[in-house]
């Protein structure tokens, strides 16, 4: 390894904005300044560690910089990992979990770069530094430092065609103070990697793999969890990655929520969706009426319930936040409900009651079936199970096709779920055995037009020995549950 003295090693260093990448054999901590890299790459095996590390370097940013200086804007497929950074005042936006939203983000991250291109060559600045130093001997406001994250980066792109957005933030990004943090567990095409020189390397599978990553051999060595080497510049570091117990950064983030109010979304939201003439006034008030009583609204609740389609349901829980009955959409979690059943009786009290209603029978809900379990990813998906619906994260590769998509399989489509362990020189593999394909089809209408064996292949998940355990944990619940035989 080079000598990691050619690296920042001290926080006293004239760098503006440290972080502390991890410890030196000699136990130094080693500092980097974020605002020197262009952008960062974080990549390594699944359980290494990559996510955590990634909370630690957030948490110490939050904590040791302004929201004055500092915006966040976070995507994670998996809803859950960053849940204690909702409400601090560093987010710019919502933490992002779907990849519509996804798009909104680049979309806003591309014209805010080009923004700040402008007004920069407008006073003469080359970079935020010089544009900064020279505004505040005028008092004019400073631009901050803006970090997008964007966790399990390959499950949201194809890294073979990304979208043009990219192209401006990841060439001018540095300039203008906009830098990216790209975490994937699956190497990138050189010509991705070569606009992102900052890397930490987590435990690889190859040679081939730390190669491509880290432009030489060693990544496939580390042990598990934490330990990594920090490439930046062509100097390398060996070391055990910065880490910060969740307990810890959960308790010194409530206490900065604390303090100031959240700031409201600098990032436009998608457009909402109107109901069409099925949605009628009267069926909402039925929803309405139903969410205020048990206190709780998902999309697959409304499902189970009035026996409605996905996107109907959508749609009502979109006319729901639009009038303030439900709050924002929260991942995978059931949607809060923001009025109570005496503000709804106030309310439907000074309404003139002109509407002859015809009494239908009570519809009960349907008892939960199938656990919860949380995300988890293996062999290029990632899983989980919410409100009896089994969701299924993955990418579509066909010809003239390439996109994301998310698969939602509820307890009554299946008929078995198959199961096979991994070998030395074998896969081992889960496959979804449906019941009712057409069921199934008309709920993942983005799964309409390709042929039945095209779908199950999809629904076919092969992993490989390492992530036995993790595919095992899942399986065995399911087992547990005993809804549908596991064969």
């Amino acid at each position: 390894m080079n000598s990691p003295n050619q690296i920042e090693s001290s926080p006293n260093a004239p760098e503006t904005m440290l972080f502390p990448v991890g410890t030196l054999e000699n136990n130094t901590v080693l500092y980097r300044d974020v605002l020197t890299i262009p952008h960062m790459l974080v990549c390594g095996t699944t359980g290494t560690g990559k996510t955590s590390f990634v909370q630690t370097l957030l948490h110490y940013l939050v904590t040791h910089y302004s929201y004055d200086e500092l915006g966040l804007i976070l995507y994670n497929s998996k809803y859950s990992e960053y849940n204690d950074f909702i409400g601090i005042p560093h987010l710019l936006a919502p933490i992002v979990t779907e990849d519509t939203k996804l798009q909104i983000v680049m979309n806003w991250l591309d014209n805010e770069c080009k923004k700040r291109l402008k007004t920069m060559a407008e006073v003469g600045a080359k970079d935020i530094s010089s544009y900064n130093s020279n505004n505040a001997s005028t008092g004019a406001a400073p631009l901050k430092s803006i970090f997008c994250i964007l966790d399990d980066f390959s499950m949201a792109f194809d890294i073979r065609s990304l979208p043009t957005e990219f192209s401006t933030v990841l060439s001018s990004g540095r300039s203008v103070g906009i830098h990216l943090i790209v975490v994937t567990s699956a190497p990138l095409p050189s010509s991705f990697l070569s606009s992102i020189p900052c890397r930490v390397a987590f435990r690889l599978l190859s040679k081939k793999d730390s190669r491509s990553i880290l432009d030489r051999d060693g990544a496939e060595q580390l042990q598990v969890p934490g330990e990594i080497i920090f490439r930046s510049q062509g100097v390398y570091a060996q070391c055990r990655a910065s880490f910060t117990p969740p307990e810890e950064i959960r308790q010194s983030l409530q206490e900065l929520k604390k303090d100031v109010v959240p700031s409201p979304s600098v990032i436009p939201d998608s457009p909402v969706v109107e109901l069409n003439d099925s949605e009628t006034e009267e069926f909402l008030e039925q929803v309405i009426q139903y969410v205020v009583e048990k206190q709780s609204a998902s999309i697959s609740m409304l499902q189970r319930t009035f026996r409605i389609g996905f996107n109907r349901a959508v749609r009502l829980l979109d006319a729901l936040e639009e009038r303030g009955i439900v709050g924002p959409d929260e991942g995978s979690q059931p949607r809060k409900v923001l009025v109570t059943a005496d503000m709804l009786d106030a309310v439907t009290a000074e309404e003139p009651q002109t509407k002859v209603r015809v009494d239908e029978p009570e519809i009960a809900p349907l008892k939960l079936r199938l656990r919860d379990y949380p995300w988890l990813s293996v062999g290029g998906y990632s899983i989980s199970i919410s409100d009896d619906v089994i969701y299924l994260k993955t990418r579509i590769t066909a010809p003239s096709i390439v996109k994301s998509t998310t698969i939602k399989i509820h307890y009554t489509y299946i008929d078995s779920l198959s199961y096979k362990v991994p070998h030395l020189l074998s896969k081992g593999y889960i496959q979804f055995n449906l019941n009712d394909y057409d069921a199934f089809l008309f709920e993942n209408r983005t799964l309409q037009g390709f042929d039945r064996s095209f779908v199950e292949k999809l629904l076919r998940i092969e992993f490989k020995k390492p992530e036995a355990q993790l595919i095992s944990s899942f399986v065995n619940q399911v087992a547990e549950d005993n809804i549908f035989p596991v064969i």
